[in-house]
């Protein structure tokens, strides 16, 4: 705080109803010349009040420049944050190139179609449609590419899941090609594909990633009418709330299967996550199964945790899976380590850019930012 406004803050209490400044003058940020100048006027404009005895004239000034200073944080925030989101996209454009580029090298060596099409989740460019199409045109079952289409709320995935549905598609895998979806159309058909008997375990994975007042709505009715609790669980993927945990715990303690909720902390690096994923593997969870809910995560803690388990003999597609939606180096040579030691070139497919459930999560994440 300005030397020349402490004592103002420690006026006498008739002074308060003139709201004299409560707390302290945010961290310093970069100003201009002509910012930096404006405000120095208003501190000085206070200081000779205060120093003429003129107390409600110098906390008028001060109040000023509170909230000028506060303006032009927020104004600096705005800007920054914007900067991110553009660096943030930039850096994702280039890993879809990057993955369509490799799963188009993984489907020349014989990766089956059916698996490259659920990968192909959340890709929503030009070449990931002409994959897609050309992969139909050759065969791949609708089912699996109905996957493919989670996280993508386009016109042309809407089209094509309007499609496969008029052709027979399974209704359930529709479903959960919904993951990470929160629009009116996403909700629309989740009710309209209740209505016709679709099993509500399935259309509970498609609400991965989802945070909303009717994505915790749905949950909780699920639960109430006795949906299989591991598929609710592994639809929490991607949240870290208080009510997000306290369903996890609910739900441990009411015996359900501890893989699900395994695969149920993808995307999750927090220091609760982590000390369930240590609960869950010390009370005999799948190794690789907590594996495959690593997804999404890049930090010092996961690799360890990948190494660990590879040595441990896990099973590799699981923690090939696991590497969704990561583009670091250690991923890439992750991934060239395991199709060398023979995983099944379709299963790091579903591991580049992620299938359903990585999708969901991003999907969500971004919606939510």
């Amino acid at each position: 705080m300005p030397e020349q406004f402490k004592k103002i803050d420690n006026q006498e209490p008739e002074l308060s109803k003139i709201e004299p400044t409560k707390v302290n003058v945010p961290k310093s940020i970069e100003l201009t010349p002509q910012q930096d100048e404006n405000l120095l006027d208003l501190a000085n404009k206070a200081k000779q009040a205060e120093e003429q005895g003129d107390l409600k004239k110098a906390i008028g000034f001060y109040q000023e420049y509170k909230d000028e200073y506060l303006n032009l944080k927020k104004e600096k925030e705005k800007k920054e944050k914007e900067r991110i989101y553009l660096r943030e996209k930039e850096d994702d454009q280039k890993f879809q190139k990057k993955a369509l580029n490799y799963i188009e090298t993984l489907l020349s060596q014989g990766a089956d179609k059916d698996y490259v099409a659920r990968g192909l989740a959340g890709l929503d460019s030009d070449k990931a449609w002409e994959m897609r199409n050309t992969l139909l045109s050759q065969g791949a079952d609708k089912d699996y590419a109905a996957l493919g289409l989670a996280g993508i709320d386009s016109d042309k995935a809407w089209e094509m899941r309007e499609t496969f549905l008029s052709q027979g598609a399974k209704k359930g895998w529709i479903a959960m090609g919904l993951a990470g979806l929160d629009s009116d159309k996403a909700w629309e058909m989740r009710e309209t594909l209740l209505s016709q008997d679709v099993d509500k375990g399935w259309v509970a994975r498609g609400l991965a990633g989802l945070g909303s007042d009717k994505a915790w709505e749905m949950r909780e009715t699920f639960l109430s009418q006795g949906t299989n609790k591991g598929l609710v669980a592994q639809s929490l993927a991607g949240l870290d709330s208080d009510k997000a945990w306290e369903m996890r715990e609910t739900l441990l303690s009411q015996g359900v299967d501890k893989d699900w909720v395994a695969r149920g902390l993808a995307g999750l690096d927090s220091d609760k996550a982590w000390e369930m994923r240590e609960t869950l593997l010390s009370q005999g969870a799948n190794k690789g199964l907590i594996a495959k809910g690593l997804a999404g995560i890049d930090s010092d803690k996961a690799w360890e945790m990948r190494e660990t388990f590879l040595s441990q003999g896990a099973d590799k597609a699981y923690v090939a899976m696991g590497l969704a939606g990561l583009d670091s180096d250690k991923a890439w040579e992750m991934r060239e380590t395991l199709l060398s030691q023979g995983v099944d070139k379709g299963w790091v497919a579903r591991g580049i850019y992620g299938d359903y459930l990585m999708a969901g999560v991003r999907k969500a994440t971004k919606d939510r930012a």
